[in-house]
């Protein structure tokens, strides 16, 4: 049985300090913990949330790539708060949840170390909330998804993962007891400790009830609520309002409708691992699901000073971390998004302004870049400390909703876009996070701490509804905006959660031909010791029917080769891995990252290789970096081993493999960058003269240590060959040196530039002389029809 904390004696000599203060405490956390070293917090939400049809994961990836301190699970909740027409009140849900969260009052426990959500309400505020915020904005819209405008869910029991520590935290509340007596709080601390335990069980347990997913339906089609067209005509729209002075920006928006068949929470696991962000949420809100992965911090409340992110400003990930800092200063030096940025700044600082105290709001970071998983953006964060009268639901108030989705100013952007869209956005642009409890000091004289408070902007935020995945992206829009570049913009925006759909639909696609056919009519159920999931970036996708086939020719198919290459000694050496453990520390990594081999075995301990490269099955080389565990659609240009030409259009497009996470890839290439405890035999134990020398100048100049004056003719390196002929005398053979700077080679430069001027010039005085011909020739003909007029004008006079 696992340790509760604090234990009985603590929480009575806790509210015997309290009980007849200002502020009695009406709840006591308990907390137990178990190692969460065999389970991740996808397990753990669908074991929690078994049978329950209103839960929520909530979880965070830094923008280094790695998992962020805390994932959050909570199924059952106490209470559904809604609002907005047919769920609940027309009126601004904030005050409601104020309301509510009030009525709870946590006391404080030295001895526990929480994480920042232990209780509270978790869920959404929609974009057309922003009516009840600023009242100007307010129109009829249509309401398509009929979605709920707000959304919240109290909880009063957390499944919390801290992954620094790799604990898993189970946290309820005790009830204080009204009456006072030791028995009632007795009893009220067995029945919370029965509320632990009986989670605890069920993480614990073997079986994971894996979602039911139906038969898979690929390549169903996408329809845009305005079109290409009509997007193209807001834009428009707002360009003439920009020139009239009456927004700098505004950022219009459209969505995208697609048909799945596919269980939200599968695609929320893809989502995941393809496009990790700081804020990863997935919540069942019953008649609907909203899946998000989104990088954009709307509003937090930390250490007593309310921050906010303004982000504008992206530009791709590069193939190389070299192409990555050149990428990055790019985006840096950029005038458009630095401008645009700045606009941003200076609009949340206002935002900020009006509720904390001015000389206390600062630019914590201005345009620091920061990097995600497909692209690089400029972030920066404002912050400030509230003032007296205020607080978080204010704050929150006075932020939402973000410049990044909205426009500068922001109320007449808003008016402009509900002019346009005259449909409600609902989740997108709106605010996903948690409202947490208040908590007393320990004497409970005063409220030590209002509650946390931590949302992020609904960006790349699906809402999957009856079958149907709703997606939705917009852009900002200023005075030089194109019409057409726009419209490709948010579909770009959009094509990256298509693409999460598309990949999922065949990743479960395959999982049902592998259960012979059976996942389409039977639900998803596996014990713990056949499923292998997914969720953790250093783990494979595997089912247990992959490692029991019947053929052990194809088993042996499936194996990874791995090239490794020495080139201290120019040797190399093929090898074939069977145990796909032993590949796991390559998962998810990039060209050019450095791994350790000791899980190759003992043999290649100390060893440490750089990823150089692969080729898949079908023989396309790994050449753009980043390895996805799908296929990827690469840009490829004529000259390229995998290009093949396409009948029209300028891209040239083509479908490659680009992944390691499963043996899927025929050959991996590897370098030893660094050399083990052992000598692996045919590869470090052997050396391999060099057939030729550098070829390039330059690199024979650094091999030999040359000078420029020196002559590099005399320093290539040749190899003598023997002919296969008879009687025929050997001879030696030197590569051609490329990029060599000779007299002769100068002189033929400055031959061809002479010829080059000549030909320009040449150009230059025919086009003159034309004109001087094509000018007389006009002349001319002016003359004559002057002369004729003057003859009729004498002929009529005449007469």
């Amino acid at each position: 049985m696992e340790k509760v904390q604090p234990s009985l004696e603590e929480v009575s000599s806790i509210l015997s300090k309290s009980r007849t203060s200002k502020f009695p405490p009406n709840l006591v956390p308990l907390c137990a913990q178990i190692p969460a070293d065999l389970f991740t917090p996808t397990q753990a939400y669908l074991k929690v949330s078994e049978g329950s049809k209103l839960s929520f994961l909530y979880e965070s990836a830094a923008t280094t790539g790695t998992i962020g301190r805390y994932s959050f699970v909570g199924a059952n909740p106490l209470k559904v708060i809604k609002s907005g027409p047919g769920h609940g009140p027309e009126e601004d849900p904030l005050p409601r949840l104020e309301q509510e969260l009030a009525q709870y009052r946590v006391a404080s426990v030295p001895s526990l170390r929480l994480p920042p959500l232990t209780g509270g309400v978790i869920g959404y505020v929609g974009y057309d909330c922003v009516r009840y915020f600023e009242p100007k904005t307010a129109r009829p819209m249509k309401d398509v998804l009929k979605l709920p405008e707000s959304f919240f869910m109290l909880y009063d029991t957390i499944v919390a993962f801290d992954h620094f520590f790799n604990v898993c935290k189970v946290i309820t509340y005790l009830r204080v007891p009204s009456s006072g007596s030791a028995t009632d709080l007795q009893t009220a601390y067995e029945k919370a400790c029965g509320t632990l335990h009986r989670t605890i069980s069920l993480l614990q347990a073997e079986h994971i009830p894996l979602p039911y997913q139906p038969p898979i339906a690929l390549d169903q089609p996408s329809k845009s609520n305005f079109g290409k067209t009509g997007y193209e005509a807001h834009v428009t729209r707002l360009k003439k309002h920009v020139c009239k002075g009456d927004i700098i920006q505004a950022v219009p928006s459209h969505r995208i409708s697609r048909p799945t068949t596919l269980h939200p929470f599968n695609i929320y696991r893809h989502l995941r691992t393809v496009n990790p962000s700081p804020y990863l949420f997935y919540i069942d809100c019953e008649d609907f699901s909203i899946v998000g992965a989104s990088p954009e911090l709307l509003v937090k409340e930390e250490a007593g000073r309310i921050i906010t992110h303004p982000i504008a400003g992206t530009v791709k990930r590069g193939q190389s971390p070299e192409e990555d800092e050149r990428l990055a200063e790019e985006l840096s030096n950029s005038i458009k998004d630095r401008a645009e940025h700045v606009m941003l700044v200076d609009l949340a600082r206002n935002d900020i302004n009006r509720v904390c105290d001015p000389l206390s709001t600062r630019v914590d970071r201005l345009m620091v870049v920061e990097r995600f998983s497909h692209v690089q953006h400029l972030v920066s964060q404002v912050s400030g400390v509230l003032r007296e009268g205020e607080n978080r639901f204010t704050a929150f108030r006075s932020i939402f909703p973000a410049g990044t989705v909205s426009g500068a100013p922001k109320v007449k952007a808003m008016e402009l876009i509900a002019e346009l869209e005259q449909e409600k956005r609902g989740v997108y642009a709106g605010a996903v996070g948690y409202f947490g409890f208040s908590r007393v000091s320990l004497d409970g004289s005063k409220i030590e701490d209002e509650g946390a408070m931590d949302t992020c902007i609904a960006l790349r935020t699906m809402v999957v509804k009856d079958g149907v995945a709703y997606l939705q992206a917009g852009g900002g829009i200023v005075f030089d905006s194109v019409e057409e570049d726009e419209w490709i913009e948010t579909m770009n925006k959009l094509g990256a959660n298509i693409r999460t759909i598309e990949e999922a639909e065949k990743r479960y696609l395959e999982l049902e031909k592998l259960r012979n056919g059976n996942a389409a009519g039977q639900p998803n159920v596996f014990t713990a010791n056949t499923f292998f999931t997914f969720d953790n970036p250093q783990l494979l996708v595997t089912v247990k029917a992959l490692l029991s086939l019947d053929s052990p020719d194809q088993q042996t198919a499936d194996n990874m080769k791995l090239n490794i290459s020495y080139p201290a000694n120019g040797s190399q050496k093929l090898i074939e891995v069977e145990d796909d453990r032993k590949l796991r520390v390559f998962m998810e990594k990039r060209m050019g990252n450095e791994v350790p081999g000791d899980s190759l075995g003992d043999e290649w301990k100390g060893y440490i290789f750089r990823i150089t490269g692969g080729n898949d099955k079908q023989g396309f080389p790994m050449k753009q970096g980043v390895m996805l565990p799908t296929r990827v659609k690469l840009l490829l240009a004529d000259g390229h081993s995998c290009y093949r030409p396409r009948r029209t259009g300028e891209r040239k497009r083509k479908s490659v493999r680009g992944c390691i996470v499963g043996q899927d890839l025929a050959v991996l290439a590897l370098s030893i960058v660094k050399q083990g405890d052992g000598e692996i035999p045919g590869l470090t134990d052997v050396v391999n003269p060099k057939r030729l020398g550098p070829k390039r100048a330059t690199k024979i100049r650094r091999f030999f240590g040359l000078s420029k004056q020196d002559d590099v003719r005399k320093f290539v390196i040749r190899r003598e060959v023997v002919p296969k002929k008879e009687g025929a005398k050997p001879y030696t053979k030197a590569p051609k040196i490329q990029r060599l700077v000779t007299p002769q080679r100068m002189q033929h430069k400055r031959h061809r530039i002479a010829l080059k001027r000549r030909r320009a010039e040449a150009a230059k005085d025919a086009a003159n002389e034309y004109a001087q011909l094509l000018a007389k020739r006009v002349h001319e003909e002016r003359e004559k029809r002057t002369e004729l007029r003057k003859r009729r004008a004498s002929s009529m006079r005449k007469e």
